[in-house]
């Protein structure tokens, strides 16, 4: 990891890491089907841990997201048991992050494990940096969960998209070709169903976050343009509550009136330190609902950032 990835990071972690009062845990109960044989483990809006998804077909299943470690992998584990004694056929994570990937090494062997060739990529060049940053940022409450991770690497990796049929059930893994909370950014969508899994891209009552100078603004509103061209019903967010394809919108919404109100404090040479703090304040009072307001600043950084290199 770059000095410049890490400076960015921790700009915002340093203003206010999310509290974990405890080890981020999935839950072991409350599993919810969101549709005939499609299942989701609500992350209860518990930092560091993801909504997780299972899908059933005929003969085998699915599972997205994995969860941070192995001992929450195994969590995820004994739920499809649970539910199923089908193979787990598929693994797909949303993004190279550790609460959503760092579990892989639990799943069976003969589990087909597939990430776009960008998530790969990161997960390769980031994955060792990212374990000593989350050490250092949340120290003792994911130190157990993080000591035994193993890395995997994937058994097929496509470009944009890939189609599997689990059991019966079309599956379409896509990478939309921007950077945006990552450059790896990965939705899972079932067309029979109109159900998305969006990973990163939709946070639901936080902010947007731009965890590295991988991230941009600019690839994430044309990620969310591409988005609103999948037909949804339910629309389940990496964290937070499940929701429907209006929710798009109202993360659009934010970065378009963020970007065009630091591109004009920008333009007026308002100081990066300053427009971080007014702009801070102000989406602060027009969102005064959603949680981690640290990165409001990382947001506007990246607006500047972009600009300057003609982004």
């Amino acid at each position: 990891m770059t000095g410049k990835i890490v400076q960015l990071f921790i700009l915002a972690a340093a203003a206010a890491v999310p509290v974990v009062a405890a080890p981020p845990m999935i839950a072991a109960g409350g599993t919810v089907e969101i549709a005939e044989n499609i299942f989701v483990i609500p992350d209860r809006s518990e930092p560091l841990v993801p909504n997780v998804g299972i899908v059933v077909g005929d003969d085998d299943v699915l599972v997205i997201d994995a969860g941070m470690g192995p001992a929450n992998a195994e969590i995820v584990l004994a739920k499809v048991r649970e539910i199923s004694d089908l193979p787990i056929r598929y693994f797909v994570s949303t993004h190279f992050h550790p609460e959503h990937n760092y579990g892989a090494q639990s799943f069976p062997k003969d589990t087909v494990i597939l990430y776009s060739t960008v998530q790969h990529e990161e997960l390769r060049t980031k994955g060792e940096s990212f374990i000593e940053l989350f050490l250092q940022l949340f120290g003792d409450d994911v130190r157990d969960l993080l000591a035994p991770v193993e890395f995997v690497w994937p058994d097929v990796t496509f470009e944009r998209e890939a189609r599997v049929n689990v059991g019966g059930l079309p599956v379409e893994v896509h990478h939309l070709g921007h950077a945006a909370h990552t450059r790896g950014d990965t939705i899972v969508y079932l067309p029979e169903q109109r159900i998305m899994f969006s990973g990163g891209l939709t946070p639901y009552g936080f902010f947007a976050i731009f965890p590295d100078a991988d991230s941009s603004i600019s690839g994430w509103l044309a990620s969310l343009e591409a988005l609103e061209q999948f037909d949804i019903e339910r629309l389940i967010p990496g964290h937070g509550p499940m929701t429907d394809a209006g929710h798009i919108q109202t993360v659009k919404e934010y970065l378009l009136q963020l970007r065009a109100e630091a591109l004009e404090m920008l333009s007026e040479d308002v100081p990066l330190p300053d427009a971080q703090a007014a702009l801070s304040a102000r989406f602060q009072a027009l969102y005064p609902d959603w949680q981690e307001p640290h990165w409001i600043a990382n947001a506007v950084a990246n607006v500047y950032a972009e600009a300057a290199s003609g982004g």
